[in-house]
């Protein structure tokens, strides 16, 4: 795999959980329709869905299966996790901090990972 290509993966699935907490945020109805036309993956930064990452379990559930079957296959179990761990916290971090995916960001955050383990 190369890295533009993890890059890619872990944006889209990125993207992907943040749709999801968007989905799942509970909303009061008055907020909940001020959120119409605001695309799923950027609910979280017009209005605050959680206040601390412990809070974006249930947001985040399941969020990352797709990444992990992508994977698969194509790197080590546990590059895979570690991949998964560096998403995760990162779409916690920008649920909680109400900032939307930076790519920049994303792909620092891989590329260290990559580093810390030769196989990613």
């Amino acid at each position: 795999m190369t890295p533009t290509d993890l890059l890619v993966a872990t944006e889209v699935a990125t993207l992907k959980a943040l749709a999801a907490a968007g989905r799942r945020a509970r909303l009061p109805r008055s907020q909940a329709d001020r959120m119409r036309g605001v695309p799923e993956h950027a609910v979280h930064t017009r209005i605050r869905i959680a206040a601390h990452p412990e809070q974006c379990e249930r947001l985040l559930a399941g969020a990352w299966g797709a990444l992990r079957i992508a994977l698969t296959g194509r790197m080590p179990d546990g590059d895979i996790t570690v991949v998964i761990d560096v998403c995760d916290g990162y779409a916690r971090e920008l649920i909680v901090a109400g900032r939307p995916l930076n790519r920049g960001e994303l792909s620092d955050r891989v590329q260290a990972a990559r580093h810390q383990d030769a196989h990613i």
